[in-house]
C-alpha cells in the first residue's frame, strides 16, 4: 500500500501566511497634532507672545482726543525635517527560486512600512510623551500619590484629574484642551473605572448595556477625542531574544489642537513634513531600483518629519497614569 508521504508532498498554502504587521490604526504619531507640509526641509514660523492677545488696553475716548494705542511683538521659531530611511534587498536568486505564497515585493513593502511606522511612533514618544516637555504641567503618582492617584486604583478620580488640568490650561491660555492621548494599559483602566462606568450606566436602557467607548469617555471628560496608542516595538536586536512592549508605556497626555493648522491659531504641537522631497508629497516615498553589483533589486522607504512642541503651555503629561 502507498504511504501518505507517497501520495502528497507538503507545499506552502497560497491563501495563508503569518506575519505580525501591525494595523496602522494602532499608531497615533500622525493624528494627535496637525501635519504641516513644508516645501523646504527647514523654515521659520511666526510666534506671538501669549499675553499680547489676552490683555486689553482699550480706554474711553474723550471728544477730540486720539485713540489709545497698543502694540504687540512678534518672534520666530524654527523647525527641521530630518530624513529617515531603511531598505531591503531582493536577490535575483531568491526571486527566481521563490514559490507561492511568497510575494517578495509585497512582503518587502509591508516589512518596510512597519519599520517606518514604529520609528515615527517611537520618535513621537520621545518628542511629546515625556516629562520636561510641557509647562502646562507634569503630574505623576510617586509613592504617596503627591499629584493624583493612579487610575487603576478604584479610589482614584480620573474625571476630576482631567477636569482640573483642563481648567488649569484654559486659565493660563483661554483654550480648553481637545485631546487625551493614552496607551492601552491606561485606556483599560479608564474604561473600567467605576466613576466612568457610573456616568455611562446612567444612559443605559433595558436590553441595551452602556459601553465605555472612547467617544463616550471623551464626552465625560468634555474633550473632543481620546487617542489610543496601542503599537508595540521589539527592542531586541535581530538574532537576539525578542523584547516586545508598548511603545508609549503607561502614560497619558492632555493637549489642545486646532481643527487644522493655520494663521494666528495655537497648537500644543505640530508634525512638520517635507513635501518638497522629490516624489514625496506627503513626506514619504518608496523607491525601487537596481543594484547590479549585488544582482538584486533594492526597495527603500524614506520619510521626513519634524515633531515639535509649539506651545508647551497647552499640554499636561500624566506620568505613570497606571501601575
Amino acid at each position: 500500500m502507498p504511504q501518505p508521504s507517497d501520495l502528497h508532498v507538503n507545499t506552502y498554502l497560497t491563501s495563508v501566511s503569518v506575519a505580525f504587521a501591525q494595523d496602522p490604526n494602532k499608531f497615533v504619531a500622525d493624528i494627535v497634532f496637525p501635519r504641516v507640509p513644508s516645501d523646504k526641509q527647514s523654515n521659520y514660523y511666526a510666534t506671538f507672545p501669549i499675553g499680547s492677545f489676552l490683555r486689553t488696553e482699550m480706554r474711553q475716548r474723550a471728544p477730540g482726543s486720539a485713540a489709545a494705542e497698543a502694540t504687540y511683538t512678534v518672534s520666530k521659531d524654527q523647525y527641521y525635517c530630518d530624513v529617515f530611511n531603511i531598505a531591503h534587498l531582493i536577490d535575483d536568486q531568491e526571486r527566481a527560486n521563490a514559490d507561492d505564497p511568497f510575494q517578495e515585493d509585497a512582503d518587502t513593502a509591508t516589512f518596510l512600512t512597519n519599520q517606518e511606522l514604529i520609528k515615527r511612533e517611537s520618535d513621537w514618544a520621545t518628542a511629546f510623551f515625556a516629562t520636561g516637555k510641557w509647562t502646562g504641567g507634569t503630574v505623576t503618582d510617586p509613592a504617596g500619590g503627591t499629584d493624583f492617584t493612579k487610575w487603576d486604583d478604584i479610589t482614584s478620580d480620573p474625571i476630576g484629574d482631567v477636569a482640573n488640568q483642563c481648567q488649569s490650561i484654559e486659565g493660563q491660555t483661554g483654550f480648553w484642551p481637545t485631546d487625551l492621548t493614552v496607551t492601552r494599559p491606561v485606556w483599560n483602566a479608564l474604561k473600567n473605572h467605576p466613576d466612568i462606568l457610573a456616568r455611562i450606566a446612567g444612559g443605559a436602557t433595558t436590553g441595551q448595556m452602556a459601553i465605555a467607548t472612547r467617544q463616550a469617555v471623551a464626552a465625560i471628560f468634555e474633550i473632543d477625542r481620546i487617542n489610543l496608542s496601542a503599537a508595540v516595538k521589539n527592542s531586541g536586536a535581530e538574532g537576539a531574544t525578542d523584547s516586545i512592549a508598548y511603545i508609549m508605556g503607561k502614560h497619558a497626555l492632555l493637549t489642545y489642537r486646532p481643527a487644522q493648522a493655520g494663521m494666528r491659531v495655537p497648537s500644543a504641537g505640530y508634525t512638520f513634513f517635507w513635501k518638497g522631497l522629490i516624489g514625496s508629497d506627503d513626506g514619504r516615498r518608496i523607491l525601487k531600483y537596481r543594484v547590479d553589483e549585488k544582482h538584486s533589486d533594492k526597495v527603500e522607504i524614506e520619510a521626513s518629519w519634524g515633531q515639535k512642541v509649539v506651545s508647551s503651555v497647552l499640554g499636561v503629561f500624566f506620568q505613570n497614569a497606571v501601575s
